[in-house]
Parts: structure tokens; sequence; C-alpha cells
């Protein structure tokens, strides 16, 4: 179901239109490279890294072809942002600069419930996850996800749309910007190929789930390369390395035994030379 958030938007000025730019910002924001077949959902992160100054707030208009996917939700979980913000996102169609894509807003503001603003001092981290699933009518291919950079005039009033933060005096901070994508995979037809070659690159839901202390992942490789499979808890702190090496094409399976961990929801992280992939688990004691 296609959310959007709007309440709140007019005082994005906050963010844009602070007292000025500050110039030699260090940040850096990543979109996550993914792997999907069409009718699958899968997850985007987008990453704050390199980071030098305290933030107080950011406004990331993301660009995406509308044609290809549907934005299902704009999850903050672990988001560095996550406590003493509100975040918000909203989508539009963008006319202009690309007519055939769509915006994804993605905000964060500080509380203005609290007496005070509590700036985010981490030099890296995860901004946000975007839940997006490929329509069954897109075209294998690669598609990217990009920043939206230009000015709008708004009765006489230049306001530019970019990916920008805010320091805690108000300061626009303009980071580095790495796009990511979403790779379309061609379907392949099972009588068409060894049965004991892999069709796709995949993370499975890890099963049981809930489960407690131990869970099963199972992930497919297409191609021979290193692998890395991460677990992350909610505050986007690595809490296990199950994988770090060079692994054969194939199917595989994962033990990752969390009789050290507390209860709550983890991320597990499957990266490849094939692609990206994350799937949320529950650990109930």
């Amino acid at each position: 179901m296609r959310k959007a958030l709007s309440i709140g938007l007019l005082i994005i000025g906050f963010l844009i239109c602070g007292p000025g730019i500050a110039l030699g910002y260090t940040g850096v924001v990543t979109v996550d490279n993914v792997v999907a077949k069409a009718g699958e959902t899968v997850l985007v992160d987008i990453f704050l890294s390199s980071s030098d100054v305290p933030l107080a707030g950011f406004d990331l208009p993301i660009l995406f072809d509308a044609d290809v996917f549907e934005v299902e939700s704009v999850s903050f979980v672990g988001s560095l942002f996550e406590q003493n913000y509100t975040l918000l996102f909203s989508q539009w169609t963008l006319s202009g600069p690309s007519p055939d894509s769509d915006t994804l807003r993605i905000s964060a503001l500080p509380d203005f419930n609290l007496a005070q603003v509590f700036p985010v001092s981490a030099t890296s981290g995860l901004l946000a996850r975007v839940e997006l699933t490929v329509k069954m009518t897109a075209a294998p291919g690669t598609y990217t996800i990009d920043s939206v950079n230009y000015i709008r005039d708004i009765g006489g009033v230049l306001l530019p749309t970019q990916v920008n933060f805010s320091d805690t005096i108000g300061f626009t901070l303009l980071p580095d910007f790495v796009g990511g994508s979403v790779t379309v995979q061609t379907p392949t037809d099972v009588d068409d190929e060894p049965s004991t070659l892999p069709f796709s690159f995949a993370l499975e839901q890890n099963y049981p789930n809930p489960f407690n202390p131990a869970t099963v992942i199972t992930f497919t490789l297409p191609t021979s390369g290193y692998t890395t499979l991460t677990v992350y808890n909610v505050l986007g702190q690595q809490v296990a390395d199950l994988v770090s090496r060079q692994m054969a094409a194939g199917v595989h399976e994962v033990t990752w035994n969390a009789s050290g961990q507390p209860s709550g929801v983890y991320f597990y992280r499957l990266g490849h030379a094939d692609g990206v992939q994350t799937r949320k688990m529950l650990l109930v004691k």
C-alpha cells in the first residue's frame, strides 16, 4: 500500500532555507544496489558516511522510475534520526527534469514537542530503508535511484530541491551523493538451465521466524565470489558476522545462534557482486 505523509512539509524550509550554505561538509549519502525479479519486493537502504558535523535534520528527495517500481513504505527503524525527530515521507510526480519518474521525499525534522534539539553526532549509519515492489510489467535491466537537484520558482521565491542536511544552527550542508540501482533480472526458464545451477541472486526469509535462540538463513548465489552475511540490531550496530569469504555459486544455509542477544528485531544483509539484499527477523526469548 502506497503511503504518504505530507503534514509538516511546509516547515522543511527549516532544513533548506536556513541562514546559508556551509561549505566543506564531508558527508556522503549512499543508496544500495540491489537485485530483484518482476513481482518481488526489495529493501533499499540509504546510508550516511564520513559526516564531520553534528546534524539536526535532513531532506532527501530521491528519484526513481514509477513505471517500474511501487513504493510500499519507508522505514526509519535503526535510523540515526529514529529518536527525537519527526520523520516524514511523501511522493509526487516530478515534471520538468525527469517527467517519467517519481520523487520520493524523505525528511527528518527536530521534534518540536521537545524543549531542545538533540543533534546527531554519529559519523555514519542508516538514514532510511525504502521498500519497493518491482511491477510485473517491468522489463529486465538496471534502473537507477538518483538524487533530485533542481531549483523551483514558487511565486518568485527560488526554492532548491536537493539532498541536504541541517546543522544545529540552521546552516544547510550539501553532502556528496552516490546513487544506487535495482537490477531487474531476466526470468529464466528452468528447462533451459542445468538443474545444478541457481537461477538468481536471492536472500530467503529466515526459518523459523520468530526464533529462539537459533535460526537458519538461506541464500542463493548465481556466481562464485566474495560474499558477506551480517546481522544488525535496530540501532544499526553490527552484532554478527556470519559470512565473510569467497563462496561458490549455489544454495547456501547459515545458522545464527543468537543466545547472547536480547529479544527484538534484527536485520540480516547479504552482500555479493550480484547485489545486496536485506531482510528482517524477530528474536523472541
